[in-house]
């Protein structure tokens, strides 16, 4: 008779499988007829030559030893072991409690219209008034595999205040505090609280140019030759007839601006007037005209925006990063005018330059590696450099190391430029009533000359060419 020792119940078969990402383990047991069940003991070894030894679940082996009892199914799987999730740092958060800048819109009127002259762009503070604040970064929570390795979080990114004027940052650096009453602006990501410098009459000869650290209110007109700058904003109530004006924040003048060929309106933010003749208006963000652009040039960094009663653009050029947006462009007399989109020259010379120096860095790393190979070579089978070779070894590799990190930046500074000349193709043209013949449209790279009367129309670039869309 054959005893149970000279032919034993073979064991079943268990197999631990881990995924990817080594945050999950795999118990898979094959329960084959005439196989004894598991033990713990069995499954732990199976886990330990896995190299899983972080969070497992012993109530799942527990289960995984009955189920190979009692189940009936050939093949068993139960997940046994689970990882800890890394947790991302949280970027710093900052609330700014006053508008930003560029959100300035016209006042819509009850009836419908569109009120371009009061547009509300002094915001007042008093002292001791929390302009702005901040919740901390937070730095995140490392994740460990169920093999035990640890997964590095990425930090949360800190923001800290820098003191403006008129302002002070609280003792834990997470509030900005109004020092005086003021106007509030946000310049450069900093905060400031500047005064307000009011003219009662004209810049002219009683009063000379004018140059302030605050906003400057002009109640008459700026007149010819004249220049008023401030690092805040600008309201003219009159005309500016030939002055200058230069604003770190926005510019309104409330009548017209007449550039007398001589005069230049220069703002940071935007440009609001209800005419402009024969001047020379730069905008960092858009430019909104009431009434007309008459012989002038206009620059945008957003959008060019003319919609009042007449709304016509005529004479001149007019150039926006964004959008261009009328009733009219040209007239029936066919003066030049040229309209232009998508054009950011500073964009496009920034990514030629960082391209350049990209390629150049990448190069000088090329000739240092060579060299230290062959450095490192000599060392290993010598054994020993001369001193003067280790200390060429020592620069070399400090060398490797700025170009390396400059080369990552630079990188990365190239890949935002090109997401900001891939917005530039979205730009577009569109005129709510005509566009004369004698308009040159300028999209990019591309032109368009308009040789017949266009009305209700969208330009726009599409497949390398510029088309014409309904106006939308």
């Amino acid at each position: 008779m054959v005893s149970e020792k000279d032919n034993p119940v073979p064991e079943m078969e268990i197999l631990v499988k881990i995924s990817d990402d080594k945050m999950e383990a795999t118990l898979y047991i094959n329960r084959r007829p005439g196989t004894s069940p598991v033990t713990e003991s069995q499954i732990y070894q199976a886990l330990k030559d896995k190299g899983v030894i972080f969070s497992i679940n012993e109530e799942a082996v527990r289960e995984a030893v009955r189920l190979s009892a009692e189940s009936s199914e050939e093949l068993i799987k139960i997940v046994v072991a689970r990882g800890k999730e890394v947790e991302h740092g949280r970027d710093a958060q900052i609330t700014y409690h006053f508008p930003l800048p560029g959100k300035a819109k016209p006042i819509e009127r009850e009836d419908g219209t569109v009120d371009f002259y009061n547009l509300n762009l002094v915001h007042n503070v008093r002292a001791g008034e929390v302009l702005a604040t901040k919740i901390p970064a937070v730095p995140g929570e490392p994740g460990i595999t169920v093999t035990g390795q640890m997964i590095r979080p990425l930090p949360g990114k800190n923001i800290n205040f820098r003191r403006g004027k008129n302002t002070i940052v609280d003792k834990d650096g997470c509030a900005v505090v109004a020092t005086t009453a003021g106007h509030v602006v946000l310049i450069d990501g900093i905060v400031h609280v500047f005064p307000v410098y009011e003219v009662n009459g004209d810049v002219d000869l009683s009063t000379g140019n004018i140059n302030f650290v605050g906003n400057v209110i002009v109640r008459g007109n700026v007149k010819s030759g004249f220049i008023v700058k401030a690092e805040g904003n600008i309201e003219v109530h009159g005309t500016v007839e030939g002055g200058s004006l230069y604003a770190e924040g926005n510019i309104e003048v409330k009548k017209g601006i007449m550039g007398q060929g001589r005069g230049i309106v220069w703002a940071k933010g935007s440009v609001f007037a209800r005419f402009v003749e024969n001047g020379e208006i730069q905008a960092g963000e858009n430019v909104v005209i009431a009434d007309a652009i008459m012989n002038s040039n206009v620059s945008a960094g957003k959008c060019i925006i003319v919609e009042g009663r007449r709304g016509v653009i005529v004479g001149g050029v007019c150039r926006a990063a964004e959008e261009i947006k009328a009733k009219v462009i040209g007239s029936l007399l066919a003066p030049p005018t040229q309209v232009e989109v998508g054009v950011k020259p500073e964009i496009r010379q920034a990514y030629k330059q960082t391209t350049s120096d990209l390629i150049a860095r990448e190069k000088n790393l090329e000739k240092v590696q060579q060299v230290l190979g062959v450095l490192s070579y000599v060392e290993k089978t010598r054994g020993e450099l001369p001193p003067e070779k280790q200390e060429l070894l020592a620069r070399l590799r400090m060398t490797e190391s700025q170009l390396l990190r400059d080369i990552k930046e630079l990188r990365q500074k190239k890949q935002a430029l090109e997401e900001e000349l891939a917005e530039l193709r979205r730009c577009k043209v569109r005129v709510s009533g005509t566009i004369y013949p004698g308009v040159t449209v300028v999209i990019g790279q591309l032109t368009m000359h308009v040789n017949d009367p266009l009305q209700y129309v969208t330009l726009t670039e599409d497949m390398g060419d510029i088309k014409i869309y309904p106006y939308f």
